[in-house]
């Protein structure tokens, strides 16, 4: 016995008429359970290798450190340039192997520059995070973080 298509315009009119009804449902802000964010964290700590060009702020198996839902941390890194290859990694732990790439939300990259980048949890879950950093060397960020104006732009 052979089936009949299904309809894609009834597919999308049953999907666009359940939007409304469920959408703003799912996000953990709307419910009203979002811890308020921590005042900024600075991570002064982790390995520079200026020769090597690279900047790890933990080892991946840890001990990690902390990354609160709805907050900013800045990590120093000191390599004198912007590295210009940034990764994260989160984890619901501090120490073990379970660990992940941060994707979306979880790490908004919020400013890099000679000395520092900074990334922000803008999530409602609270994390564990390593970050590393290289680069070529050759790459200077036009303003200091902290000059940034609040739309990212420099003075």
């Amino acid at each position: 016995m052979l089936r009949q298509p299904r309809n894609p315009a009834i597919n999308a009119s049953l999907l666009a008429g359940l939007i409304p009804l469920f959408g703003g449902s799912f996000a953990c802000s709307d419910l009203g359970n979002c811890p308020a964010g921590q005042p900024d964290i600075i991570i002064e700590t982790g390995t520079t290798d200026r020769e090597a060009r690279t900047y790890q702020s933990a080892p991946s198996w840890g001990p990690r450190d902390a990354f609160p839902a709805k907050t900013t941390v800045h990590f120093v890194h000191q390599l004198g340039f912007a590295p210009e290859v940034m990764q994260s990694y989160v984890s619901f732990t501090a120490e073990s192997s379970n660990i992940t790439e941060n994707a979306g939300n979880q790490g908004e990259w919020q400013c890099i520059d000679d000395n520092e980048f900074v990334i922000k949890n803008d999530t409602c879950q609270d994390f564990y995070i390593v970050v590393s950093a290289y680069g070529s060397g050759t790459q200077h960020a036009p303003c200091k973080c902290q000059e940034r104006q609040t739309d990212g732009s420099c003075p």
